[in-house]
């Protein structure tokens, strides 16, 4: 169920910043019982799911990049030698957007922190891949689900 929660899409599930080779997870994650990661997590936003790996679930927070999870990773498998990023797209579904269907939100822009939510005119936010960092503050706030967070392969 959690693993469903990740994401709005049928892609594969977001897993937290500073994480290495997808493989790594596979292998180590499933036998951390602890699951110290999920536990110093401030937001709570990292989760375990079905398998015993970290997923990111957004569906109340976002993603600080305390890196508190690095620290806590007892494998390995986070580590502040990897980039403290979120590999994934973040976008906004016009068609079940507020704004762009013309009333008057900036939700999703008010949360951005790098100020990668833009409008093109009051009733057009587009999401600047460049700067957005996918921490998804902005996919919970988002009075009608229209921001999309899918995993982009590495």
């Amino acid at each position: 169920m959690l693993a469903s929660l990740a994401l709005r899409s049928k892609t594969l599930p977001l897993r937290p910043p500073y994480g290495g080779a997808e493989e790594l997870f596979h292998q180590e994650c499933p036998s951390c019982v602890d699951a110290p990661c999920v536990a110093v997590c401030e937001e709570a936003v990292i989760q375990k799911d079905e398998q015993g790996m970290p997923v990111l679930v957004f569906k109340n927070s976002g993603c600080t990049f305390c890196q508190a999870c690095a620290h806590a990773c007892p494998k390995g498998v986070l580590s502040l030698e990897n980039e403290a990023k979120i590999s994934a797209q973040v976008r906004i579904e016009t068609a079940t957007c507020l704004a762009w269907n013309g009333v008057v939100c900036a939700t999703c822009k008010d949360v951005c922190a790098v100020g990668a939510i833009t409008f093109f005119g009051l009733y057009r936010p587009v999401v600047a891949g460049d700067v957005c960092t996918a921490c998804g503050f902005c996919y919970g706030v988002c009075p009608v689900d229209a921001v999309r967070i899918q995993r982009r392969e590495v």
